[in-house]
């Protein structure tokens, strides 16, 4: 069995296959040179791929600290409007 960029290509080549002339011919070659472009693409961004998903793992909680954030800074500046007795 091959790998799913395999199989993608074969269903691919499968959909053009019905369509007979050299337009057909011409779009198959492309579909394939898509593919064989994208895995390579892949293949050579292997480790960026790797360093983009340990940082979606870092910064996935962070969503929750910003929020917190922002809401006390929201508490300071109700707590600094507040009316303030006068001193002496």
């Amino acid at each position: 069995m091959g790998t799913d960029m395999q199989i993608q290509t074969e269903n691919f080549s499968g959909i053009v296959h019905f369509i007979r002339g050299e337009k057909a011919i011409l779009v198959n070659i492309a579909i394939m040179r898509a593919f064989v472009q994208l895995r390579k693409f892949i293949e050579t961004n292997k480790e960026l791929v790797v360093k983009i998903g340990e940082l979606e793992k870092m910064v996935s909680g962070h969503d929750e600290n910003i929020r917190l954030i922002f809401e006390t800074i929201g508490q300071l500046i109700e707590k600094k409007n507040e009316l303030r007795t006068p001193v002496g």
